[in-house]
């Protein structure tokens, strides 16, 4: 209001600056999947890229179990495994919220990280 003190100071204690809040926060949210048809063979990679960031999942069956790789403009974020699924087709969903990385199979959650 004009000519009152505002409630709230509008600077931060440590310095910065202060952004006004809208009515709903804006998140970075993006899902992509593919589908592990029956009989997926082994040693044979799939991937899948997300559009807004350079981060490609790959998924290849090794033997009794599924390895997940990610990496981000070519560098490794990390790999890791998961038992082969008795049923197929299976959906793989990567998923980024914010600076977070989700990878599905089916409706579990399979691993999660954190983007720097």
């Amino acid at each position: 209001y004009e000519g009152e003190r505002p409630l709230v100071p509008l600077m931060p204690e440590g310095g910065g600056s202060v952004q006004p809040v809208g009515e709903q926060p804006i998140v970075a949210h993006e899902v992509i999947a593919c589908t592990l048809p029956e009989g997926f063979p082994p040693k044979v990679p799939l991937s899948v890229r997300l559009s807004q960031e350079p981060v490609v999942l790959t998924v290849e069956r090794q033997f009794h179990q599924l390895v997940f790789r990610l990496e981000r403009a070519g560098e490794l974020l990390g790999v890791t495994t998961a038992r082969l699924p008795s049923r197929f087709p299976l959906t793989i969903r990567l998923e980024r919220r914010d600076r977070l990385l989700l990878v599905w199979m089916g409706d579990q959650p399979v691993w999660t990280v954190r983007l720097r």
